[in-house]
């Protein structure tokens, strides 16, 4: 599954953004691929109230059929959805959580905190809703059950069928697994599962007795069958001795098909026949097996000899198997090309692929070298080189470097300025909730304005950063709700500080930082940060190299410059026009 957060500068429609998530996940084959737009809270209206609901449709468990015909109102911070449903419709919706679903989505994708109420139509009584019909359906076959439960009796009559559960409880299983097959094509010799294919045309026996091969999906495998076949590759396997003999042993191991697994057990086996079970069955084995699909629970092996599997967890007991081949994806490109850049599981955080997997994998596509870059670290050397030398492969070797100009890069000048260090010139430091502009506020600017050496001008302000000030940052700084309440908001604040500094230079302890947060808020509220600026914490690791750390209070010891009120924007700043001089 993939998802992608996104700042998008103006409103895109939900079909536009669902048709690229499909476009994407085909041309990928993934299982889900969600694109999560991000937009500024003023996009926010009434006309976009549409699109919301046919989000909550699509994600919703319940959701779906609910609001093709509806009423919505807003005021203040409360939306009022009316729907064609009696009462006990809308109560439904409501009970899955529908309205908070709503607020979530709008909270996700404008930062806006708002109220959903649902409620029924006046006119509802007037509507022919198939939706409604369902769920009437639903409700009388729910009552008869329950009758018959409280008789004493059950049976598969009292269940609802599958089509109505499928349709009230499936939409959200239907956006994650959107475009997958659960249920086996076959195509001459090649039968398709999800994402995978299995070639039979040379299949052997390898367990039990030859059969034919018309397997189904795990995933169709929903109560006990006497016969049923499955075709998958093993991923993992485990045996144990059983209760009441050291030479014989219980046997079970996961067989995935594409789309989904299944355990596969054989009790009792002898030792000598447990080492033939473990040599076919390992993890990597591709095979059909046939055999008897049980209840899990009360059997004598792993964690099902207890209750903590439920008792809907379904194993297929062995009888035969044979083997099969699983059909790799191939480069069928007539010219093929170099990967010269690329990751290992040695990339931490960025990749899962061995070394030798995609050394092999590159021979069997026909490439005649492959690149190995991973993050900074060459750690993936020696299995790319065992792996090259044993299958003939070439592999270039080397590594996504990190290059550090610590000479230069310490400032934002641009070709404009020409001052000289006895201008004018504006030290200054800002307090924040967080680390990213992107979601946390500016709690306070303090500057003071220098020149020749002297401090000739102060400036510091609260801002209201429209947020809670986190427990932690609250110790770090001491700036409290209750001290920014009432202060001047983002754009109040800066404009105020802008006018201060004019146009002259600014200077800051990792200047990026500050001057982020200020350019960020300032063109939010129609201003731009043109001032040049330079930075005390890049020029101090140039100069002063006999130090471990280059942060404010450790050059202010340093240099014998006393104690002050660190984390505090004012006194930080100007501390940091001492350390300048």
């Amino acid at each position: 599954m993939l998802e992608i957060k996104a700042h998008f500068p103006k409103i895109i429609d939900k079909r536009v953004l669902y048709r690229i998530e499909e476009e994407i996940r085909e041309a990928y084959q993934l299982s889900s691929v969600r694109l999560l737009p991000i937009y500024k809270s003023e996009f926010f209206s009434p006309a976009y109230i549409p699109q919301i609901l046919m989000e909550t449709e699509r994600v919703g468990t319940v959701a779906r059929g609910f609001f093709s015909d509806y009423e919505s109102q807003i005021e203040g911070n409360e939306i009022t959805i009316s729907i064609p449903f009696s009462p006990d419709g809308v109560s439904f919706v409501i009970d899955a959580k529908t309205p908070r679903l709503i607020e979530s989505i709008i909270k996700s994708e404008f930062g806006l905190t708002y109220r959903v109420h649902l409620k029924n139509s006046a006119n509802y009584m007037n509507v022919i809703n198939p939706a409604e019909k369902r769920l009437e359906e639903y409700q009388k076959r729910y009552e008869a059950r329950a009758a018959r439960m409280a008789m004493g009796g059950f049976g598969s009559e009292n269940i609802p069928s599958a089509e109505t559960a499928e349709q009230i409880t499936s939409s959200k299983v239907d956006s994650l697994y959107s475009g997958i097959d659960p249920i086996p094509r076959t195509e001459g010799d090649i039968i398709k599962i999800g994402h995978c294919s299995y070639d039979i045309s040379e299949c052997k026996t390898v367990w039990g007795d030859p059969f034919e091969i018309k397997p189904i999906g795990t995933g169709q495998i929903k109560s006990p069958m006497p016969k049923a076949t499955i075709i998958g590759q093993v991923f993992s396997y485990s045996s144990e001795t059983t209760r009441n003999s050291q030479d014989h042993y219980d046997v079970i191991f996961g067989v995935f098909d594409g789309y989904s697994s299944i355990d596969v057990f054989k009790c009792n086996v002898p030792e000598e026949e447990n080492k033939k079970l473990k040599k076919t069955f390992g993890p990597g084995s591709v095979l059909a097996i046939s055999g008897r699909a049980v209840q899990g629970q009360g059997l004598p092996f792993m964690g099902y000899k207890s209750k903590e599997k439920p008792v809907s967890d379904l194993v297929i007991e062995l009888q035969n198997a044979a083997s099969v081949k699983k059909l790799q994806r191939m480069d069928n490109a007539e010219k093929k090309r170099v990967e010269l850049h690329l990751h290992t599981n040695m990339s931490t955080m960025d990749a899962i692929t061995p070394a030798a997997d995609v050394v092999k994998m590159a021979k069997r596509w026909g490439h005649k070298a492959i690149a190995i870059t991973d993050h900074g670290n060459v750690q993936a050397f020696p299995d790319a080189m065992l792996c090259s030398e044993d299958i003939d492969q070439k592999v270039i070797y080397g590594l996504e470097a990190y290059f550090v100009n610590d000479a230069k890069g310490g400032h934002g000048l641009g070709t404009s300025y020409s001052g000289s260090f006895e201008d004018e010139i504006v030290v200054f430091d800002i307090e924040t909730t967080g680390l990213s502009f992107l979601n946390c506020g500016i709690t306070e600017i303090g500057a003071v304005k220098i020149k020749a050496g002297e401090v000739i001008d102060r400036f510091n302000t609260f801002v209201d950063p429209e947020r809670p000030i986190p427990e932690e940052v609250v110790k770090l700084t001491g700036i409290t709700d209750e001290m920014v309440n009432g202060a001047p908001k983002a754009g109040e604040a800066i404009k105020s500080f802008l006018d201060f500094a004019g146009g002259d230079l600014l200077i800051a302890h990792n200047a990026s930082f500050d001057t982020g947060f200020i350019r960020h808020y300032a063109e939010e509220n129609g201003m731009k940060l043109e001032n040049p600026y330079v930075d005390t914490l890049v020029i101090s690791r140039f100069i002063n190299t006999d130090i471990k750390n280059h942060k404010l209070n450790t050059l202010a010891s340093y240099y014998h410059l006393g104690d002050f009120n660190h984390h505090r924007a004012s006194d930080d700043a100007e501390m940091l026009a001492y350390i300048y001089f």
